[in-house]
């Protein structure tokens, strides 16, 4: 057994490594951003050198380039390369691709440690990444509570609050993709004292992201109620179990009760409630006018170069053309805050497909899995349901900001898709 634990402990302190990514400091740096690639190219670079020269490893490279996200995100990759011949700024494709071959390789790097260790790696890597949110917790948490401790809470006050990333929104979608994997571990332990546990966490966790006011982390948020309850009612047509209704009450009662709270909390002090700061997203919203002017130029540059794009990381290059009346100082959008529509004016149609091949072909396989196990499974929050809410909460974030360019939103990504490779595996098994 110590030797089983001894041959654990490398793939395990690797994913440690890989999950505490949106925890590097900038070290003085100005892009926060920069780090966090520059901490990743250093894990996958030690990984890969352990991968190849370890003699536990015997990498049969047909078996992952059959999982279709690895594939599809190689060849976004390599159409990113290519984009280097014929971009505005090739500088900036090749400054760009560097950042991004991380991602398939990370990918390779955490489907290789999940298949090849024989522990419960997805159990294990769903606790390893709520300790790194319980930290978020605690740096996003501990300003708040040092204003309360000397004035009177004001809604205004959630602009300091940014946790560790330094910005609310990729904090807030750095929380909302995480609650996926509490949801899960509430449903792998039986215990009510446990799933107490989880289940505080998950209130503390909405309720910090009602606080911070992230539109997309809100409608992510929202989305975490509505879809397990429509999976619910579907999966009970057919199936009658104790602990559906006991896991369903666990995961989604904390959302409840931390939206129900902050509404009476802004009540007391005469503030906007969570309806009224939704419908500031309208025309007339001054950052919702930005998104759609950014949409209306990205758009234009997807008629322009339908096919190949302006050349990938090139956005902001073109964006000043577009957007120079609204530029102040040294000020440029340097993304359109969606990335599908990023990506389309990068890429092309090509670039733009491959991306989006890397979630269809996942959802379509999910659906199709959780399909057949409505008819025998007893839990719905099983590992494929933690994937299913991941990627919606991920697709979320995509329409209303850049997180395949952050680190931070896109490792957990890479986990719930390891665990997705694990799922295919098993079952082929």
């Amino acid at each position: 057994m110590m030797n089983r634990v001894i041959d654990f402990l490398p793939g395990f302190l690797f994913i440690i490594l890989f999950t505490i990514t949106g925890l590097v400091p900038n070290y003085g740096a100005l892009d926060r951003i920069g780090t966090q690639w520059f901490y990743l190219s250093v894990i996958n670079t030690l990984g890969l050198i352990y991968v190849f020269y370890s003699s536990r490893f015997d990498i049969n490279f047909k078996t992952y380039l059959k999982f279709k996200p690895l594939f599809f995100f190689l060849i976004f990759t390599i159409w990113g390369l290519i984009s280097y011949f014929y971009s505005i700024n090739s500088i900036e494709s090749i400054v760009k691709f560097f950042r991004i071959i991380n991602i398939p390789i990370s990918l390779f790097l955490l489907m290789i440690f999940m298949k090849e260790y024989d522990f419960d790696l997805v159990k294990i890597s769903s606790g390893v990444v709520i300790a790194v949110l319980i930290i978020e917790l605690y740096f996003s948490y501990s300003p708040f509570f040092q204003i309360i401790k000397y004035t009177e809470y004001n809604f205004d006050y959630a602009d300091i609050i940014k946790g560790a990333t330094g910005n609310k929104n990729i904090t807030s979608a750095s929380l909302a993709i995480k609650l996926p994997f509490v949801f899960y571990l509430v449903d792998r332990y039986k215990s009510i004292f446990v799933k107490s546990i989880l289940s505080s966490l998950i209130f503390v966790t909405a309720y910090l992201i009602l606080l911070l006011s992230a539109r997309a982390a809100i409608i992510a948020l929202i989305g975490l109620i509505l879809i397990p309850v429509l999976f619910y009612f579907i999966s009970t047509i057919r199936i009658k179990n104790f602990y559906q209704p006991l896991n369903l009450a666990f995961n989604i009662s904390p959302i409840l009760i931390g939206i129900i709270l902050f509404q009476l909390n802004l009540n007391t002090n005469n503030s906007a409630s969570i309806v009224e700061r939704a419908s500031t997203i309208n025309l007339e919203d001054t950052s919702t006018q930005q998104r759609l002017r950014y949409y209306k130029h990205a758009v234009n540059q997807i008629l322009k170069h339908p096919f190949v794009g302006v050349g990938y990381g090139n956005w902001k290059v073109v964006s000043i053309e577009y957007d120079k009346k609204n530029i102040t100082g040294y000020t440029v959008p340097y993304h359109t805050h969606n990335d599908f529509l990023e990506i389309g004016a990068e890429l092309g149609i090509i670039g733009l497909a491959s991306y989006m091949l890397i979630f269809l072909f996942p959802l379509i396989n999910i659906l199709k899995r959780m399909k057949k196990s409505f008819l025998k499974e007893k839990l719905i929050f099983n590992a494929d349901f933690m994937i299913l809410l991941a990627g919606f909460v991920f697709f979320i974030d995509s329409n209303l900001n850049f997180p395949h360019a952050r680190p931070v939103n896109l490792v957990p990504l890479l986990i719930i898709l390891s665990f997705l490779f694990i799922q295919n595996t098993a079952n082929n098994d």
